[in-house]
């Protein structure tokens, strides 16, 4: 069973930020520990875990007041995310581990 390691939330804009930028505020080792995440936002987002910066049209969508669920540490660490309507979308992201 799965138990949560840290919770944190982020504004998204209309310009791709990564799952470790800064405004997360992340520590050291949270990302690298992390094996699944449950990502929730307030407006809708897409989001990439290729390495590829996402844009209003490209990556995985999540709906307005949408959740989804990552299960896997390799994706995780290469999550970007970009808003897709013309608000700001607050993302909130609680990484889990073993």
């Amino acid at each position: 069973m799965s138990k949560s390691v840290k919770m944190k939330s982020a504004t998204i804009s209309n310009a791709a930020k990564a799952i470790d930028h800064a405004d997360f505020a992340w520590g050291n080792a949270d990302l690298g520990t992390a094996n699944a995440a449950w990502i929730s936002s307030t407006q809708a987002v897409r989001y990439t875990f290729d390495g590829t910066d996402p844009t209003t049209t490209l990556g995985h969508p999540i709906g307005a007041d949408g959740t989804v669920y990552i299960p896997d540490a390799r994706l995780i660490r290469d999550l970007k995310f970009i808003r897709t309507g013309g608000s700001d979308a607050v993302l909130t992201v609680s990484l889990l581990e073993d």
